[in-house]
């Protein structure tokens, strides 16, 4: 392998892609390069993967939020337009709050959220992420409509 590319800043699938670089180059090989495309959910660096020709070695690591990314986006890439070998992790999700929150349980929350759909701020990762994706459902779950989230995603995943 000589050319990683991760459609990420750091974080998820860029912390796979420096790990498995890390462990490439203790084995002795020493040409490694893993470059950050980062935006757009992903598919910034999707679509600069699947223009990089002539070296069959570059491979890519992606998540979740790319799927996202892409129906977001409008994509002109998807990833049918590259090859899946591996899957490496899953991705979980936990929902959190304050230790002083007035929100004991999940139904304490969605009771709440479901009289001000829109009140309620919700943050994580980047649009189209896991953490957006995860919310989108349970408004879904919850007869809300979940084009009403209040989400404010993050650059990355990385705390």
């Amino acid at each position: 392998m000589t050319h990683s590319t991760t459609a990420t800043t750091a974080g998820g699938p860029a912390g796979v892609d420096q790990s498995c670089g890390a462990f490439t180059a203790s084995t002795g090989v020493n040409n490694v390069q893993v470059v950050n495309i980062p935006g757009a959910g992903g598919t910034i660096g999707l679509s600069s993967f699947v223009t990089m020709t002539g070296d069959p070695t570059t491979v890519m690591a992606t998540g979740t939020a790319m799927l996202g990314g892409i129906e977001l986006n409008d994509s002109p890439v998807d990833l049918t337009d590259v090859r899946p070998i591996a899957r490496v992790a899953e991705d979980y999700d936990a929902i959190v709050v304050n230790a002083d929150s007035p929100y004991q349980t999940i139904d304490d929350l969605v009771n709440a959220w479901s009289g001000d759909p829109g009140g309620l701020v919700w943050t994580g990762g980047s649009a189209g992420s896991i953490d957006h994706l995860i919310i989108a459902a349970l408004a879904k779950e919850s007869e809300l409509d979940p084009s009403e989230i209040t989400f404010i995603p993050k650059r990355s995943a990385w705390p």
